[in-house]
C-alpha cells in the first residue's frame, strides 16, 4: 500500500490539456512523458456488445481515410457496432493524434515523422484477466532517427490511446515511490512480480481521464509513464492505440517483432 505522504508528491501540472502542454514545453528538449487531449465526449451508444476477443494491427503508411475505413470494418466484425459510426471516431483520432505528432517535432523532422504507423485495436467482451493490474512502463519500440541536440538528445517518440467503450487505461501519476517499487520487485515470476507490484502501489494517485479521451504518453524512457489495462470484470472494451514514425522506424519495429511492413494482421482468442 502507498505510503500517505505519496499523494501530494505530483502536481495539477498531469492534468493539463496538450495544447496546454505543448504551450509549456516549447522551448524544452523533452515533451512531458503524458499528455491529455481535451475531452470530447462519445455517443453512449456506439457499441454495447463485443462478442469475443479479437486484435487487429497494422505496419505500414499512414493514411487517415484508409486506416479508419478498414479499422472501422474489423470493430464492426466483432461487435454491434455500425461501421459508418465508428469510422469517423477513428477518423478523428488519427488526424489529431497525427497533427498533434507533426506539430511537437522538429521541423527538419515533421515530413517523414508520421509517414508510417502502428495501428492496434484491442477488443473482448468482459473478463477478469486485469482484475490484478499490469503495471509497466512501455519499452523501446524502434530505433529512433530523429535530428538530436549538439548533447546527442532527441525527443522522445509516443504512443497516442482512447478507449470507444469500456474504462480508459489506468495512468499512475508520476512518483519516486512508483519508480522505488517498479525498481525493487524482481520480475523472475512475472505472475508473482505483477501481484507484488499491484500490492505495493494500490492506493497511489492516478490521472483522471474519461472514456473516448485522447491521451499520449512517451515510451522507452526512464519517465515514461507507469500504467495498466483497467479490471474489465463487468464491461466490453474496445481499445484503440497508434504510434508514428518514419518508414526506416517502423520497419524496424517490424523487425524487431518480426511482423511484415504494410500488412494488416487479425487475431482471435
Amino acid at each position: 500500500m502507498a505510503p500517505e505522504s505519496y499523494k501530494s508528491n505530483w502536481t495539477s501540472k498531469s492534468k493539463m490539456t496538450a495544447q496546454e502542454r505543448d504551450d509549456s514545453n516549447t522551448k524544452t528538449t523533452h515533451p512531458t512523458p503524458l499528455a491529455l487531449f481535451s475531452y470530447i465526449p462519445l455517443s453512449p451508444n456506439l457499441i454495447s456488445q463485443v462478442p469475443k476477443y479479437m486484435s487487429y494491427s497494422f505496419y505500414g503508411s499512414f493514411d487517415a481515410n484508409i486506416l479508419s475505413t478498414s479499422a472501422a470494418s474489423f470493430v464492426e466484425s466483432n461487435s454491434n457496432a455500425n461501421s459508418e459510426s465508428i469510422k469517423p471516431v477513428i477518423h478523428n483520432f488519427l488526424t489529431l493524434s497525427r497533427d498533434y505528432c507533426r506539430s511537437s517535432a522538429k521541423p527538419q523532422d515533421r515530413s517523414q515523422i508520421t509517414h508510417s504507423c502502428w495501428l492496434c485495436i484491442r477488443m473482448g467482451p468482459p473478463t477478469d484477466e486485469w482484475k490484478v493490474p499490469r503495471w509497466h512502463r512501455d519499452g523501446r519500440m524502434f530505433e529512433c532517427s530523429c535530428s538530436s541536440t549538439p548533447e546527442g538528445v532527441r525527443r522522445p517518440h509516443s504512443k497516442y490511446a482512447m478507449v470507444i467503450i469500456g474504462t480508459a487505461t489506468r495512468v499512475l501519476a508520476p512518483s519516486s515511490y512508483v519508480d522505488d517499487v517498479l525498481q525493487s520487485v524482481k520480475r523472475s515470476n512475472e505472475d508473482r512480480g505483477r501481484s507484488e507490484i499491484a500490492e505495493k502501489i494500490a492506493g497511489c494517485e492516478e490521472v483522471a481521464m474519461e472514456r473516448g479521451q485522447i491521451i499520449r504518453f512517451s515510451w522507452g524512457q526512464k519517465d515514461s509513464p507507469v500504467h495498466s489495462e483497467p479490471d474489465s470484470t463487468g464491461e466490453h472494451r474496445v481499445f484503440v492505440s497508434v504510434l508514428y514514425g518514419s518508414e526506416d522506424e517502423i520497419r524496424d519495429m517490424c523487425k524487431l517483432r518480426r511482423v511484415q511492413y504494410v500488412r494488416s494482421e487479425i487475431w482471435e482468442a
